[in-house]
């Protein structure tokens, strides 16, 4: 059963995926797995990857992995990547500059330039982080 604080991150990424556009509910990527928001919008083929974090920390080895394979599926999947997002929704605002640092090294360490990396504080005691895709770097 999830905690208040990871329904609250997931239902912020919810509104936020939503309020980019991307409309359609994917159920679960091929090897099983699944964000905790995963939606695509048919007008970008883009896909949006959110992952909701009440206790995990950004130096969590296990929610590290988790989240590289997401962005790897990605970058495999059928999506247009350049118009895809990968966000992270956490319980506490004072990670904020870890879960930023961590996405932009997942980003760079799949060969991906961020377009914009944002971090927004939204109130005690959440905070989110986004990136969207740049050009896939050879």
């Amino acid at each position: 059963m999830a905690s208040p604080g990871h329904l609250a991150c997931q239902q912020i990424l919810e509104d936020l995926s939503l309020m980019m556009g991307f409309s359609m509910t994917v159920s679960l990527m091929p090897f099983g797995a699944r964000p905790d928001v995963l939606r695509f919008d048919p007008a970008t083929q883009g896909l949006f990857l959110g992952d909701a974090k009440a206790t995990e920390r950004p130096d969590c080895r296990d929610t590290r992995v988790r989240y590289l394979s997401y962005i790897h599926w990605l970058s495999v999947s059928r999506a247009r990547v350049a118009s895809s997002v990968c966000a992270i929704c956490f319980a506490d605002c004072g990670d904020g500059p870890g879960w930023e640092a961590l996405l932009k090294a997942m980003l760079i360490g799949e060969g991906y330039r961020e377009a914009m990396i944002q971090l927004c504080d939204l109130g005690q005691p959440y905070g989110a982080v986004w990136a969207t895709f740049g050009l896939r770097q050879s």
